[in-house]
């Protein structure tokens, strides 16, 4: 069956079939010439086409569809098996097809530009391509319900969404953007073959979409569910990316996700970067990089100087793959090289810069241990003046975490300790000597409200509390089991974090008789303020002349 016009300025109505063949097949050529099995195009009749129904066809005959239509397809298609067909103008309506040609064949649409109401579905089968021309967008949806999609080409913008709920994509590529800033667009895949990427490739000059390759999937099944490689040309990425893994390489040369400029997407990947994380611009502040490892031969590379202001993961470097190349933050003279320095496990998990120096974020590895460098007062600090004690104790981690609401997450304990000794030595446990005073702070999780991150922990002192002048060991140690347990956020079953010890002390210096403003000066006030309060000055653990003869000795030496 032709479809034909007598000229290039003639509209198509819309085509209803309701009698015809019983079996066997029925082609529908628009255009003139034989059914067209091959991926060529043939040449255009007409103008606009209202679109095809062949619904009342009987269903033991299968319709098959091909041609090329002079502009525009103003209402729906829907056909048993569709070859390749072309509309010089643009899809305005919906084109459903059950299968591709001959169950397996050539099925291919190409457009001017693909509209708003306008979409490609396949039922079944493989979706070989769809493509615009020139600067033509894609805004309609381009879904394979039950097979895969192995070329969409745009010529200019993506605004609609590709899905294969079921199979695998091969290549999306778009001249222009894909999605807008705010309005990310979905590209879900479904791996079902062993050794090809769920996605292979995805590049447009900005990227906001969110991007799943692994959708449903169950482990142990061997399945690859990566992603190959994603790319904006010129500009960002936004949105999220979910995938079991990002490879090494694909067809199209390196693996790897790239942004020339800001990166703000979500990704979570189960397994290993193969190959390279690289952020032309900014890690924003609110977006999270969980991966399971960071393996040889991968790496991070964010280009913009303290350009790290969110949160990289690595979930599973103790046993799956590790975290064995460098993440690089900034450029020239004031980059920072974070490298775990060695290929055994565990790898390296501390660094000493703060948070500030790397833009506001942090790596952590999990379980998340205390950023040490990062922490008020730091770890293991000696406050010689009980005043400069901060109000409120801050313990960041390399990670965001969690606990309870209402809870205590620590034991704290305080231990005084003599002159002669190591106080880091000491093991912070009552069966030591340590007094527990947990009941004597309340903790709340870090925000911008109380200054903190979502990495703190904020311990406030209950009213009442002081600061003693003895020299006193305070220890906090995360409580790993129970209902109050210190939780790692972010991630699979939320595990404890990392069993640490975080120390300071408090108190006047062991020989030292400036016990008030800390200036260096022993005068009256510190005489008054040691007979209101007698401590040990010499280490021999009592509070006596002896110490009072200190006092009065240094008070000499300053006159």
């Amino acid at each position: 069956m032709n479809v034909t016009t007598s000229g290039s300025s003639v509209n198509i109505g819309r085509i209803t079939l309701t009698c015809g063949p019983t079996s066997g097949t029925l082609d529908i050529v628009i255009g003139s010439g034989s059914l067209n099995t091959s991926d060529s195009s043939t040449t255009p009749t007409g103008n606009d086409w209202g679109g095809l129904d062949v619904s009342a066809i009987a269903s033991g005959v299968e319709t098959r569809l091909s041609g090329a239509i002079g502009d525009d397809l103003t209402d729906s298609i829907g056909i048993d098996q569709l070859f390749r067909f072309d509309f010089i103008g643009e899809v305005q309506a919906s084109i459903t097809a059950a299968n591709p040609g001959n169950f397996g064949g050539v099925c291919v649409v190409e457009a001017g530009s693909i509209a708003t109401g306008g979409s490609v579905t396949l039922t079944n089968g493989a979706l070989l391509r769809v493509r615009t021309d020139g600067t033509g967008d894609i805004a309609g949806d381009i879904t394979a319900t039950n097979g895969r999609i192995d070329n969409v080409f745009v010529g200019g913008d993506l605004f609609g969404d590709v899905k294969a709920e079921s199979g695998r994509i091969g290549q999306i590529v778009a001249g222009g953007d894909i999605g807008a800033s705010g309005s990310p667009v979905t590209i879900t895949a479904k791996q079902s073959d062993v050794s090809i990427h769920s996605i292979r490739s995805i590049s447009a000059d900005n990227i906001h979409a969110n991007i799943t390759s692994n959708l449903n999937f169950v482990p142990g099944t061997g399945l690859d569910a990566k992603i190959g490689r994603i790319k904006a040309e010129t500009g960002v990425i936004t949105g999220s990316i979910t995938t079991r893994g990002v490879a090494g390489t694909v067809a199209e040369g390196a693996g790897g996700v790239c942004s020339t400029g800001n990166f703000s997407a979500d990704i979570a990947s189960d397994l290993s970067i193969e190959s390279t994380l690289d952020i032309g611009g900014e890690l924003l502040s609110g977006t999270t990089v969980r991966i399971g490892a960071l393996s040889s031969g991968g790496s991070i590379t964010i280009d913009a100087n303290a350009g790290l202001e969110g949160q990289i993961i690595i979930t599973d470097a103790f046993s799956n793959g590790g975290w064995f190349d460098p993440v690089t933050i900034g450029t020239g003279g004031s980059q920072i090289v974070i490298d775990p320095a060695n290929t055994s496990f565990p790898p390296e998990v501390d660094y000493t810069q703060t948070s500030a120096q790397l833009g506001g974020g942090a790596i952590g590895v999990v379980p998340f241990d205390n950023h040490r460098a990062d922490c008020s007062p730091l770890e293991e600090a000696f406050i010689e003046q009980p005043a400069n004690v901060p109000s409120t104790i801050r313990i960041r981690h390399y990670g965001p975490i969690t606990f309870a609401w209402g809870t205590m997450p620590y034991v704290i304990t305080r231990k005084l300790y003599p002159c002669d000794s190591d106080p880091w030595a000491e093991c912070c446990q009552t069966s030591c000597g340590a007094t527990d005073i947990s009941n004597l702070f309340t903790a709340a999780l870090g925000s911008s409200a109380n200054g903190g991150t979502a990495r703190d922990v904020i311990l406030t002192p209950v009213s009442g509390f002081t600061w003693p002048d003895d020299r006193t060991e305070f220890c906090f140690k995360p409580v790993t089991s129970g209902t109050n347990r210190l939780k790692c956020s972010g991630v699979p079953n939320e595990p404890s974090v990392y069993a640490y010890k975080y120390r300071f002390l408090v108190g006047i210096p062991c020989g030292s008789a400036d016990l008030v403003g800390g200036d260096g000066e022993v005068d009256s006030a510190d005489l008054a303020a040691w007979m209101q309060n007698p401590i040990d000055l010499n280490g021999d653990g009592l509070a006596n002349d002896a110490d009072l003869a200190l006092i009065l000795q240094a008070m000499g030496e300053t006159e």
